[in-house]
């Protein structure tokens, strides 16, 4: 151990991985969120790859290797390997194996699904099935929540046999730290009864805003309203009119929950006052917003700006089937942005877009939202222009008066962003350019004037990112609306083969996708390209697969070798599952980049399976030249990795009533690992 004095003055001491404490190694694994940063200190020395191996990196080895695998002996092998993990990453495993059998041919289902079942992976704790309430206040207090949120999952019907009273009691005889999630759990459990329940609950529970004047401690009180205030809001009527006696009733509650809220010291009302907040929207019904103006004043006067945001933000939380937001409700919360922290200043700025009933109230509270975004920092600039740039065009149901007013006023947003993107320092632009790459597939965006296209000002902000960066800008432009135009497809093709060749494998894979779903659609004439766009052969949009094939190749040698490999097994999966259609030559493109892979490659295995898969599914039955090839790369497979192969493949003979391939295939079937001998019935399976 060594020490050394940092620039504030303080003595930090540096500790020699390999050679520290194992316990201390575990202790820094503890601290690390994310997997990559847990491989990388395994790789410090073989000393500290062993003290980890049992503990932090087993169970990401382990969980690698069954996304990788393709045969119910392999998952085997790697379930026994986990058993003598803790019980919580047993779980999680077994729960992984599960998915990963779904993964495997239909053939092995049965065989896959005795390998981990999930009856017999134990949680940490066991919890007790309680058939009866009685049995679940029995269980031990450390547990009891848990057993009743069980019995009240299964016996839902039976909540309404205790009243709000009792409940009350059991919720005050739990842990502290219980209570609150246990009254959470039991509102839900309530609303999702019929609605009668939930109405004669509600009158029930009237009476609980009444308990902070019986010696009950605030906090508890704080929960008891915040778990009425649920009910409240989840059972208000969607469709009564503005003189229901219902919708009377609901505002009659919500007023008495908020004065009980107000008669509490601010801190234990607050957990109240946020269940209770979505409920404003109860009377916009009526035709008025005194509710929703009440709590605003009630958020800026009673609570510190952190507090008053998440009451705000919670306010404009969309209850469906309620009328819109008026318009000066939004305009008033819009007035309390620039008084909320920057976290805090960018929710509510998307939620107020998202909300805003006309175009005029829009435009109103969009360009004051701007003001406040402007007058930030830098560093809390980034955040709202990202969420401005979410609803340029205003919430789901928006609906504007006039199409060309509106689109006007689109374009404006979107350029008033760009500018504001713009000007931020090239660290802070990555994540608010790809929120305007969203923003900015709005119809109104696709040209932000007459001549420029948006792609060009979007690939112009990207062009000072790092490499890697400016790899997701492309990528995502490639995945978005804008590579649906021939021209912006030349232009982003051409940006991503400018890149360096370690920072171009994000956007390619992008890129190939979308050519081999807009290959397909062409054979379907569902798309009509014209013109030649200058670049690679990939900036012109391909006639169909077997001419994506042509222009697929050249894409792949602008790549590493490791990269080129896992993009052509990217694509063996994706025309095994997302493309319905054939091509000869891209299959013996794909066999190709298949044979260089390296025989240990982890994607080796997955992508001759998904040939084999695509094959079987979409192969003419007049194409035996296929088989031939399909059984050669199956046979290169190591046993346990051939199994889901083999038993497409077979399904590919049968469909081309080739009995001689067919027997080969039962054959190499016989002499696979046990776990994977399920014969195929004659139709392949």
């Amino acid at each position: 151990m060594t020490r050394a004095l940092s620039p504030t003055g303080i003595t930090r001491h540096a500790i020699r991985l390999d050679t520290a404490a194992a316990q201390t190694l575990t202790d820094i694994a503890g601290y690390l969120q994310k997997k990559q940063d847990m491989l990388a200190l395994g790789l410090v020395s073989k000393r500290v790859h062993a003290v980890l191996d049992a503990g932090a990196l087993a169970p990401i080895r382990l969980s690698r290797a069954i996304r990788r695998a393709q045969s119910c002996a392999t998952l085997q092998r790697l379930w026994q390997a986990a058993t003598g993990l803790g019980a919580p990453a047993r779980a999680t495993l077994s729960q992984q194996v599960a998915g990963r059998i779904s993964a495997l041919h239909p053939a092995l289902h049965d065989a896959g699904a005795m390998i981990a079942p999930h009856s017999n992976v134990s949680t940490s704790v066991a919890i007790p099935a309680c058939s009866t309430l009685e049995a679940a206040l029995t269980v031990a207090p450390a547990r009891r929540r848990m057993a009743l949120t069980l019995y009240m999952h299964r016996r839902a019907d039976e909540l309404p046999r205790r009243t709000p009273a009792q409940w009350m009691a059991i919720a005050d005889a739990l842990p502290a730290h219980d209570r609150a999630p246990f009254l959470q759990c039991l509102a839900f459990a309530v609303r999702e009864q019929a609605p009668g329940t939930a109405r004669a609950w509600l009158h029930a529970w009237h009476d609980v805003p009444g308990r902070h004047r019986s010696g009950v401690p605030p906090e508890h009180c704080g929960q008891d309203l915040a778990t009425l205030a649920r009910l409240l809001v989840a059972s208000s009527p969607m469709s009564t009119n503005a003189d229901d006696p219902l919708l009377a009733e609901r505002l009659s509650i919500w007023d008495a929950i908020h004065a009980a809220a107000l008669a509490m010291p601010a801190h234990a009302a607050k957990p109240a006052i946020v269940a209770l907040a979505p409920g404003v929207a109860i009377e916009f019904r009526a035709g008025s917003w005194t509710r929703a103006q009440s709590l605003i004043g009630t958020a800026r006067d009673r609570y510190a700006p952190a507090d008053a945001g998440d009451i705000l933000v919670a306010m404009v939380t969309p209850l469906p089937g309620h009328w819109p937001w008026p318009a000066p409700a939004v305009l008033a919360l819009t007035a309390c942005v620039d008084t909320l922290p920057p976290p805090q200043q960018a929710s509510l700025c998307g939620a107020i877009a998202n909300v805003a009933p006309d175009e005029d109230t829009l435009t109103r509270a969009w360009q004051a939202m701007l003001a406040a975004c402007q007058a930030a920092a830098p560093s809390d600039r980034e955040p709202m222009i990202r969420a401005l740039a979410t609803y340029i065009a205003g919430g789901p149901e928006f609906v504007p008066d006039d199409m060309a007013d509106f689109d006007r006023a689109v374009r404006a947003r979107w350029n008033a962003l760009l500018a504001e993107v713009s000007a931020l320092s090239v660290t802070l632009r990555h994540r608010a350019t790809l929120a305007l790459i969203d923003a900015s597939t709005v119809p109104a965006v696709r040209y932000v004037d007459e001549s420029a296209s948006a792609v060009l000002h979007l690939l112009a902000l990207a062009t000072p990112l790092s490499a890697a960066e400016r790899a997701g800008v492309i990528a995502r432009l490639a995945a978005s609306g804008h590579a649906e135009r021939h021209d912006d497809w030349g232009r982003i093709t051409n940006a991503a083969a400018a890149l360096p060749p370690e920072s171009r494998y994000p956007a390619l894979l992008v890129i190939a996708r979308r050519m081999l779903g807009f290959a397909a659609a062409q054979e379907n004439a569902e798309l009509q390209w014209t013109g030649i766009n200058p670049g690679p052969p990939f900036a012109t949009q391909p006639l169909g697969l077997d001419d994506a094939a042509t222009r697929l190749r050249p894409l792949l040698d602008l790549l590493p070798a490791a990269h080129r490999h896992r993009l052509a097994a990217k694509v063996c999966r994706h025309m095994a599952h997302r493309v319905g259609s054939w091509s000869s030559v891209l299959f013996s493109l794909l066999v190709h980049e298949v044979d260089a892979m390296p025989f240990t490659h982890a994607c080796k295995a997955g992508a001759v399976t998904d040939l084999a898969h695509w094959a079987a599914r979409h192969c003419p039955a007049d194409d035996r030249a296929v088989l031939s090839e399909l059984k050669r790369i199956v046979d290169m497979l190591p046993p346990e990795d051939r199994a889901s192969a083999l038993y497409w493949t077979a399904d590919a003979a049968a469909r081309h009533s080739a009995p001689d391939m067919l027997r080969e295939i039962r054959a190499a079937i016989a002499q696979l690992p046990e776990p994977d001998r399920t014969p195929p019935a004659p139709s392949g399976h």
